[in-house]
């Protein structure tokens, strides 16, 4: 009973941790130009920082277990920055999104409609992460961003798509 009130509490702090960060308001980097130029590709590297395959090897090969668990930490440190930007990164092509939406000359109920699903998708994806961060220190779970990722860039593709780019803004 205690260890399912402890889960609910660090997964309602992570859900207000998440709805925090995702709300911010990009900077003024975000421009059609900033989207030609973003690849998702960039946090492929996510993936491997957290991958037990790797501090498996390690054991195997007789580093210490306190080693690697410091190993560990400093690869969780690394991931939550990279899930920093990737969280800025996505804050940005969603505010890229809403700015196209609202400055688009015709109604684009599709693209608003695109922009929540991702949202909406990008979010639970964080959350999840961010729990599976929680339960990687612990030693329970490694976590990974792929979802995080592929969200990401399923908002890109929509937002690269020339159908979705007011022609004031291509110009």
């Amino acid at each position: 009973m205690l260890l399912a009130l402890a889960l609910l509490i660090v997964g309602l702090s992570i859900l207000a941790y998440a709805l925090r960060t995702v709300a911010s308001i990009p900077d003024a980097r975000c421009s059609v130009e900033w989207l030609a130029g973003f690849r998702a590709s960039r946090y492929a590297a996510m993936d491997r920082l957290l991958d037990d395959s790797e501090f498996a090897f390690l054991i195997e090969r007789g580093l210490p277990r306190e080693a690697v668990r410091a190993f560990r930490a400093r690869r969780r440190q690394v991931f939550r920055a990279y899930l920093s930007q990737l969280r800025r990164d996505f804050g940005r092509l969603h505010h890229l999104g809403r700015t196209m939406v609202l400055h688009s000359a015709v109604d684009r109920p599709d693209l608003a409609k695109a922009l929540m699903a991702q949202s909406t998708r990008f979010r639970l994806a964080l959350l999840k992460v961010q729990f599976a961060l929680v339960l990687d220190a612990a030693g329970i779970r490694s976590a990974h961003a792929k979802e995080l990722v592929a969200a990401m860039d399923a908002l890109r593709m929509v937002l690269a798509d020339p159908a979705a780019t007011p022609a004031a803004a291509r110009a």
